[in-house]
């Protein structure tokens, strides 16, 4: 394993336990029964959470793959559900640890693998709470490193599952927001505003999109469900050629409205060639919002 490990007996099972994570783990949580134990008080159990469902994930505690040329480990498990108007949501997110670089999320949402790091240098403007979204008349924008992130989502969010270790103190019911922003065109990261309830500390962390993370890892890739708005557009075949035919279809229908407008039949000719003219743009449009409906699909502010 990377780093040192070590192994402690449950003291509500008995069950033996591999700890993972570091001098900084303060709680590690049972996997055979659910006990959350103080690794700062002799492993001291603080509750216990029986009957947890597992997420399904292809990510196991233990497991170790290098990401930016940086190797962790797999150390904790978190299991997310959003309720609203009767549906809902999961995700599971794995605590990560190196020893050089400290600690990551790795996270498994409608089965798209995304890798997630906290950011030290938050974004220009107040932190954005999920009311100040309820309030706000336009869609909420923040400025980070040179980029203007606009609002996508909020996620008001309920742990309900929690195994291994974990750099602070997570609780089965634990709830909180998950305000997330995207910037305009091809987006390659998304912004996101953690607000826990209960007083622990808020954070601000940036997503990439991780197709490579499963293999990384050793893992079974999972088959994505459905795109998500951080997954790269898929390369159209030809898409550079019929985007220079639809231009030089549009220019060249109206430039025969212009010169041809008063020649032969005009009727019938201007109805032909305007028909053209507006079928090229036409074509050219809905490519065009096709491709931004998609990238903010969904989003929760409603132009």
């Amino acid at each position: 394993m990377t780093g040192t490990v070590r192994a402690i007996d449950c003291p509500n099972c008995g069950a033996g336990l591999d700890v993972l994570g570091g001098g900084r783990v303060v709680t590690q949580v049972c996997s055979f029964c659910g006990a959350a134990l103080d690794a700062a008080d002799a492993y001291r159990v603080l509750a216990v959470y029986a009957g947890m469902a597992r997420p399904l994930s292809p990510f196991r505690l233990g497991m170790e793959g290098e990401v930016g040329g940086v190797r962790w480990t797999i150390v904790g498990t978190l299991g997310l559900v959003e309720r609203d108007g009767g549906r809902e949501w999961r995700w599971c997110d794995h605590m990560l640890f190196s020893p050089t670089h400290g600690y990551a999320w790795l996270t498994v949402e409608d089965r798209h693998t995304l890798w997630t790091r906290k950011v030290r240098d938050w974004p220009d403007g107040p932190f954005l709470a999920a009311a100040e979204v309820e309030r706000a008349e336009r869609r909420p924008t923040r400025r980070w490193r040179g980029r203007t992130f606009a609002y996508f989502a909020t996620s008001a969010w309920t742990v309900d599952f929690v195994e291994g270790a974990f750099n602070y103190r997570p609780a089965r019911g634990e709830r909180g927001t998950t305000v997330t922003m995207l910037p305009p065109g091809e987006a390659d990261a998304m912004l996101a505003f953690v607000a826990p309830e209960g007083g622990r500390e808020r954070e601000v962390e940036l997503t990439r999109y991780a197709p490579g993370a499963a293999e990384a890892f050793g893992a079974q890739p999972p088959v994505p469900d459905g795109v998500h708005p951080l997954q790269p557009q898929e390369v159209v075949p030809d898409a550079r050629f019929l985007q220079g035919w639809f231009a030089a279809m549009a220019v060249a229908a109206l430039a025969a409205l212009v010169l041809l407008g008063d020649q032969g039949p005009s009727g019938p000719t201007n109805r032909l060639w305007l028909f053209l003219a507006a079928a090229a743009f036409g074509a050219a449009l809905v490519y065009v919002r096709k491709q931004r409906a998609r990238r903010w699909a969904g989003s929760d502010w409603a132009e």
